[in-house]
């Protein structure tokens, strides 16, 4: 029995002191690892001009027509991607990163921003890579002022493509087709061979099995509801809160939580940017794992194409942010004023309509109250202001000579003017 006791004495003994050993290793790592300060400070911004390089590389290289085996190759604006990677480390992280291109070589900083405690106010990271025959090396990982090997780093991307595979189908696809990626001042040249086989419906999606299976409850909503509308006898127009409400009402019943319910009404609204625009958004977003069949046309405000522009506004806001969903809606007005339909302020109003509606269903604190709006027995709220009043259908000179470009004195007043109208509904205050 003694023998025992001290055996277990043993035990605890080394089993503490491991602890004690494994708690002072942390705290000199963390030491090491925060400052003071945040060394990178940027706000997360999209231009126009960068959704239209985005675009057209979108469109240049689809990866929906894109023959498994096909080799190709395209160059990325060294500023575009700085931009890219800044604003979804905001969105996503809560950090603030710059990339800076040489001939050769390329620097990743970045901050991350702490919660108030007594070491500092961040954790400062520099990547440093240099051009390889395949994909960048990385030569130097600094955390704070601890130096990371670099054979460790790249053990720990490697091991980081694991979970994305998992959880991004679409992103795992890219990253296996890359075949090299070098690097110069003017640009970044990406060389592939696509190899995403096996693409059935849906399957470049960019999110979770688990995320996809909670749109596809709302898309079989949506057809549910719209197949009832035209059975009901009703004419081939339907106006978009007849799928609002029922829909977020569901979205309650599927919300046990303020975290469930953020994630049901994103959800919900991709699914309803998915269904509203059928080809087009759907194509685009990726979220269809059923077909979509023709049904009744959507309307907000009786015209069908604020309903298309009010819920793709609503789902890029959910998945990526409001100034992304702001800088897209701009840039299709401008690209529509170059020969297309004409700039217009009144698809501009159901931008912002949408974008402030995906804002409070999906932000912190809201997401489940927001769904109390359209609660059984609630009044139907209002989801766009009257804007036939607003100019539209100009082309790229007359906008110009009018308004004095997107930024010009005229412009802002016209928008400041939708935010009023828009702030003046119950549903956005």
């Amino acid at each position: 029995m003694r023998r025992l006791l001290c055996w277990t004495a043993a035990a605890l003994g080394t089993a503490l002191a491991l602890a004690c050993l494994g708690l002072v290793v942390i705290g000199i790592f963390l030491g090491m690892a925060i400052e003071p300060e945040a060394r990178i400070r940027r706000p997360a911004t999209v231009s126009p001009s960068q959704v239209d390089h985005a675009v057209r590389l979108f469109v240049r290289h689809d990866p929906r027509r894109l023959v498994p085996g096909v080799r190709d190759s395209l160059s990325v604006q060294p500023d575009d991607l700085d931009a890219a990677l800044n604003y979804f480390a905001r969105r996503f992280a809560a950090t603030s990163a710059q990339l800076t291109i040489g001939d050769g070589t390329a620097l990743l900083a970045t901050s991350t921003r702490l919660p108030a405690n007594p070491l500092g106010q961040a954790i400062n990271m520099e990547l440093r890579l240099v051009d390889s025959p395949t994909l960048p090396r990385i030569t130097q990982w600094r955390i704070g002022r601890l130096e990371v090997p670099p054979r460790i780093a790249g053990w720990l991307v490697d091991a980081g493509l694991t979970p994305l595979r998992r959880v991004s189908p679409g992103a795992a696809k890219a990253v296996d087709s890359l075949d090299r990626i070098g690097l110069r001042p003017g640009a970044i040249d990406v060389a592939y061979t696509w190899r995403g086989n096996g693409l059935g419906t849906g399957g470049l999606r960019w999110w979770s099995a688990a995320e996809q299976a909670r749109i596809d409850v709302y898309l079989h909503r949506l057809g549910a509801l719209a197949a009832a509308h035209e059975l009901s006898g009703n004419d081939r127009t339907m106006p978009l809160l007849a799928l609002v409400q029922p829909l977020f009402q569901a979205a309650a019943e599927r919300s046990p939580d303020e975290a469930a319910a953020v994630e049901q009404n994103r959800a919900a609204l991709v699914a309803l940017a998915q269904f509203v625009n059928a080809r087009e958004a759907g194509a685009l977003l990726a979220v269809a794992t059923t077909p979509h069949t023709p049904g009744p046309t959507i309307t907000l405000n009786g015209r069908d194409d604020s309903a298309q522009h009010f819920t793709v506004s609503a789902a890029l806001t959910a998945l990526a942010g409001s100034p992304l969903s702001d800088a897209v809606g701009l840039y299709k007005e401008l690209s529509d004023a170059e020969g297309g339909s004409g700039f217009s302020f009144n698809d501009l109003a159901a931008d912002r309509a949408g974008t402030r509606f995906a804002e409070s269903a999906t932000g912190p604190g809201g997401a489940r109250r927001w769904q109390q709006h359209f609660a059984a027995g609630q009044p139907a709220p209002t989801l766009l202001p009257p804007v036939a009043d607003l100019p539209e259908n100009m082309q790229l000179a007359e906008f110009n000579r009018r308004f004095g470009g997107v930024d010009g004195a005229a412009a802002r007043r016209v928008r400041a003017e939708i935010e009023g109208r828009l702030a003046g509904l119950a549903l956005y205050r």
